[in-house]
């Protein structure tokens, strides 16, 4: 059989695997074409930041066909970083996280056909959600109002140190 014969072969044993049982080949179809698919992506984000030891991607509440990662910067926990694909398109989505001192500026999906799927996509769209992150506003220091007078402060603090020795 030609290559082009193999593969209208090959759609068709799809056709009639679907057909037999649509949730058996939903399961084979993911495992042959997705998977793969997403654990190339994953490598590829992984390997983007290797070599930098301030960066590190720390994977948590992963399934099979959701990824999530931390990104940690000097061990401080930055922002998540969802991976995912479906309908034919890959897609990358910055987060916000609890215990993080950090926003996202916006928030959205990155994504790009399969076909368009490569380290310089990753890199691209890390960059993107790299340059979303800002600061949260640290809460203004409020001084508390004054209970007495400083005369009167003072003279409580020599009362308490002299009771207490």
């Amino acid at each position: 059989m030609n290559a082009l014969s193999q593969d209208s072969f090959q759609q068709m044993c799809d056709q009639v695997s679907a057909v037999v049982d649509a949730v058996q080949y939903e399961r084979m179809r993911w495992a042959r074409d997705v998977g793969p698919r997403l654990a190339e992506m994953v490598t590829m984000t992984l390997a983007s930041i290797e070599g930098r030891i301030d960066l590190e991607f720390s994977e948590e509440q992963s399934t099979t066909e959701i990824k999530r990662f931390i990104l940690k910067v000097h061990g401080v926990r930055v922002i998540g970083l969802t991976l995912w694909i479906e309908d034919g398109q890959a897609h990358m989505q910055p987060v916000e996280i609890d215990r993080s001192r950090y926003l996202l500026s916006a928030k959205g999906t990155l994504s790009v056909e399969l076909d368009g799927l490569n380290a310089e996509w990753i890199a691209q769209a890390l960059r993107t959600a790299f340059g979303l992150i800002e600061a949260r506003e640290e809460p203004k220091a409020v001084a508390p109002p004054p209970t007495a007078a400083p005369a009167k402060q003072a003279a409580a603090v020599r009362t308490q140190t002299l009771r207490a020795g």
